[in-house]
C-alpha cells in the first residue's frame, strides 16, 4: 500500500480509450507493470464528507506510528469480506482486521471536512463522527435516507390508467379506433371514461 504521491505508482494514460487509463506499479519485481487498484475503504460522516481511511493511525492503535510506515493489505479467503482482510505494518508487524474498522468506535479520528468529488474542503473542519464505508457503495453519495409517500390526486386517475395501458394504446392510429379499443368490453378499466376524455388526457392519437 502507498499513496499516489509516494512515487511508487506511475500513471499510464490511453489517448484513445480514456477508460483504460490506469496507475501501474512500475517498480514491481514480481510482474511487469501490474495495475494498481484503489483501496476500497473510506471514512464518511452524516454531512456527506469523504476521506481516506487512516491506515497508519488505525493499525498502530494509539501508539506512535513507525516512520516510515510500510503497510501491506493481505486478504485471506475468497469472499472479499472485511473480516478476511488484514492491514499490517511491515516495520513493527502490528496488524488489525478490517472488520474491526466497521465495529469499533472511530470517534478518535476527526472528520477533515473533505468533499473530494466537489473539490471542496471545509476550512473549519467537521465535528460529526465518522464511519467506515466501502468505496462504490451507494451510501457514499446519499448521506441522508428519506422516505416519501406519494398519493395521486383524483384527476390523475385517467393519466395513471393511460400510463399503465400505454403498451396497448401507443399504436392506436385514430380516434375511431380508440373508441373501439377502449370500449368497456375490451378495457373495463376505462369504463368511467369516454374515448374523448382519453384523447384529451393524452395526445396519443
Amino acid at each position: 500500500m502507498a499513496m499516489v504521491e509516494s512515487g511508487v505508482f506511475q500513471l499510464q494514460p490511453d489517448r484513445y480509450r480514456r477508460d483504460r487509463t490506469r496507475y501501474v506499479h512500475a517498480g514491481c519485481t514480481k510482474a511487469t507493470n501490474p495495475t494498481a487498484l484503489s483501496v476500497r475503504f473510506l471514512l464518511a460522516c452524516r454531512k456527506g464528507h469523504l476521506t481516506d481511511f487512516p491506515w497508519i493511525e488505525d493499525v498502530h492503535a494509539g501508539v506512535a506510528p513507525c516512520k516510515p510506515s510500510r503497510l501491506n493489505l493481505p486478504q485471506y479467503g475468497a469472499t472479499g469480506d472485511a473480516s478476511d482482510i488484514i492491514v499490517k505494518c511491515r516495520e513493527c508487524n502490528r496488524a488489525r482486521r478490517m472488520g474491526d474498522a466497521f465495529d469499533s468506535d472511530l470517534t478518535k479520528f476527526k472528520c477533515p471536512g473533505h468533499h473530494p468529488h466537489l473539490r471542496i474542503v471545509e476550512q473549519k473542519g467537521c465535528k460529526e463522527p465518522v464511519k467506515t464505508i466501502l468505496l462504490g457503495a451507494s451510501n457514499s453519495w446519499f448521506p441522508i435516507v428519506m422516505s416519501a409517500l406519494s398519493i395521486p390526486r383524483e384527476e390523475d386517475k385517467l393519466a395513471k390508467l393511460i400510463e399503465e395501458r400505454w403498451v396497448d394504446l401507443k399504436d392506436i392510429p385514430s380516434f375511431e379506433v380508440a373508441k373501439f379499443a377502449t370500449a368497456t368490453s375490451r378495457m373495463p378499466a376505462f369504463a368511467e371514461f369516454t374515448a374523448d376524455q382519453v384523447r384529451q388526457s393524452d395526445s396519443i392519437f
